[in-house]
């Protein structure tokens, strides 16, 4: 699964079955802590350490660069996805410094014009944006329409920052963007022929967002049936506890998962 949604209502059934059950992308806090699962596990950071690392990194960056973060406007695509970044930030943001005084959601199809206007309105520092490729898109185009850019612009877990056609769409004006997301290590050789190779097969660059980590989920699943030798749900949950899987290509330290499933 990629989307939240979608995830919880998989994860729900998988758990029912006792299956084990290995998410590649989803980031909604709540799929793992809102209830206890035993046969669900997350490779990937939740939305709240995202939130909490974008606020952290915000103010970083942009200091770094002669720029004072003091307030800021949230977007967010209105769907558990959106609203658990939305709800991260409302506690990782204040505890930087930073004031939230303006909050516009979109739903699917919708345009935002109206959006922009709020923000224009409330002229934060930054606008964060957590949003899939095509709300962030059409929140670029209104930026443009109405000739508005803020000081800092950019996402969490915004996939739109990582796909190559969402950024040839979006185009210079988000150069620059700060972006909270999943990456994987284009440092290393393994994930430049995988690159190159997901050219080839598919005539599109490898987005980290979604195939991407679905890759590094994959590579997890492997090395926990080789580890446990089997294809037994209660031994591959056993292995599942207790793995720590090194050799991924994600853009982050070994993979190991702690009591609630989320990788430690």
């Amino acid at each position: 699964c990629f989307s939240s949604p979608v995830t919880e209502d998989a994860t729900r059934i998988a758990e029912s079955e006792e299956v084990p059950f290995v998410i590649s992308a989803a980031a909604d806090a709540d799929i793992l802590q809102e209830s206890p699962l035993e046969y669900v596990y997350r490779p990937q950071p939740s939305s709240l350490r995202m939130a909490e690392n974008h606020a952290q990194y915000l103010t970083e960056v942009a200091g770094d660069n002669g720029l004072n973060v003091e307030t800021a406007g949230l977007f967010y695509l209105d769907n558990s996805y959106g609203q658990s970044i939305r709800d991260g930030l409302r506690e990782a943001l204040p505890a930087e410094g930073i004031e939230i005084i303006e909050e516009t959601a979109i739903n699917f199809g919708q345009t935002a014009e109206t959006q922009v206007t709020e923000f224009r309105n409330a002229d934060p520092d930054a606008i964060i944006a957590t949003s899939f490729e095509g709300q962030t898109v059409e929140l670029v185009k209104a930026m443009k329409d109405q000739d508005y850019m803020p000081p800092v612009f950019g996402g969490v877990a915004n996939a739109a920052f990582t796909n190559p056609p969402a950024l040839e769409e979006m185009g210079e004006i988000v150069n620059g963007a700060i972006t909270t997301g999943y990456s994987l290590d284009v440092t290393s050789d393994e994930v430049k022929s995988i690159q190159e190779r997901y050219q080839e097969e598919y005539g599109e660059p490898l987005d980290p967002a979604s195939p991407g980590m679905a890759f590094g989920a994959a590579q997890v699943i492997i090395e926990v049936f080789e580890e446990a030798g089997s294809a037994y749900s209660e031994t591959l949950k056993e292995t599942l506890d207790e793995i720590e899987v090194s050799d991924h290509v994600m853009a982050m330290p070994p993979v190991t998962f702690d009591e609630n499933g989320e990788n430690e």
